[in-house]
C-alpha cells in the first residue's frame, strides 16, 4: 500500500473511534500519534506523519468531523520502546481518545495499556498479527494487512510460482519483534507443502546484509522472502554485478512503503545487469 493509501486509512480509522465518544458541540476531539522521523525508520516516518498532519488539516479545513475539529498531537520516539512508551503516557494524560502506535516493539510494549486504558490503537499493516483477533484484542486495531497475512500472500505467490515438495525457501528478517512477526506462519506453510525453509536474521542495526543474501540465493528457487520496511539503508555489496545490489536496484525501501516482497534470484540479476 501506498503511503497515501496509507495515511488516509489510518486517520480515518481513528477518526471513526473519535465519533463514539460523547462530544459537546464546539468540542475539539483529541487524537494522538507517535512519529519516528530520526531513527532506524525515519524514511518512513518522513514521509507517512506529515501526510497525517496533511489530512487532518484537509478534514478540518472541510468543517471537521460532524462539526468537530481534530487535534492532532504528535510525539517523536525515534522507535525506542521506552520514548514511545512514554509518548503514550503524555498522550493520555492529554485526553486523547485514540493514539497511532508506530513500531512493532513499540505496540507490543503499549497493548496491556491500551487494553487496561482502553483507548483504542492504530497499527495500519505493522505491530501484532494476533491482534486480527477482535474478541481477543479489542482496542488494538491492525487495520491493513497482518504480519501473518503478508506472509502468507509471500508464500502462496511462491507456491503458485512452481515450488513443490523439497522446494527451498530462504527467508531474510531484520531479527527483531516486527521481522519475527511472521515467522510462524512461514513454518506452518513451509511444513505443511513439504518445503526447506531457512531463516537468514540480519541482526540490528541492519546496515549490513550481504551475507543474509548471498547465503539465501544459494539453491533457493523460486525464491527469496525479504522482509524490510527501513532498516536495510546502506548496500549489502558493492559489486554493481552481484546479487544484492539488484534487490537495491529493484527499489527496496524508499519513500514507498513496501512491507513485504518476495525476490526472485533471475529477475534481481537482470536488474542487476541494467
Amino acid at each position: 500500500m501506498r503511503i497515501k493509501g496509507w495515511v488516509t486509512a489510518a486517520v480515518a480509522v481513528v477518526l471513526l473511534t473519535a465519533l463514539v465518544m460523547p462530544a459537546m458541540a464546539d468540542h475539539v476531539i483529541k487524537i494522538g500519534g507517535q512519529c519516528d522521523r530520526t531513527g532506524p525508520t525515519k524514511n518512513v516516518g518522513v514521509e507517512l506523519c506529515p501526510g497525517i498532519h496533511d489530512y487532518i488539516a484537509l478534514v478540518n479545513k472541510k468543517g471537521g468531523v460532524l462539526g468537530h475539529k481534530i487535534e492532532h498531537t504528535e510525539i517523536e520516539h525515534g522507535y525506542t520502546v521506552d520514548r514511545g512508551v512514554e509518548a503514550y503516557e503524555r498522550l493520555k494524560r492529554d485526553g486523547v481518545v485514540a493514539a497511532f502506535d508506530y513500531g512493532t516493539p513499540i505496540v507490543y510494549a503499549l497493548t496491556p495499556r491500551h487494553m487496561d486504558d482502553k483507548i483504542p490503537a492504530i497499527t495500519p499493516g505493522f505491530g501484532r498479527a494476533d491482534s486480527i483477533d477482535g474478541e481477543t484484542w479489542p482496542y488494538i486495531f491492525p487495520m491493513a494487512a497482518s504480519y501473518w497475512s503478508q506472509a502468507g500472500a509471500a508464500m502462496k505467490y511462491i507456491k503458485d510460482n512452481g515450488a513443490k515438495k523439497g522446494t527451498k525457501v530462504a527467508h531474510i528478517y531484520y531479527d527483531n519483534p516486527a521481522g519475527r512477526e511472521g515467522i510462524p506462519i512461514m513454518e506452518a506453510v513451509a511444513k505443511k507443502e513439504g518445503y526447506q525453509l531457512r531463516l537468514f536474521a540480519v541482526p540490528p542495526p541492519g546496515v549490513e546484509m550481504g551475507p543474509q543474501v548471498i547465503g539465501g540465493r544459494v539453491g533457493h528457487r523460486p525464491g527469496l522472502y525479504r522482509h524490510a520496511v527501513h532498516v536495510h539503508r546502506a548496500r549489502p555489496a558493492r559489486d554493481p554485478g552481484n546479487y544484492a545490489e539488484g534487490l537495491q536496484r529493484r527499489g527496496q525501501g524508499g519513500a514507498q512503503v513496501r512491507r513485504r516482497r518476495l525476490l526472485q534470484p533471475r529477475r534481481a540479476e537482470r536488474c542487476a545487469r541494467r
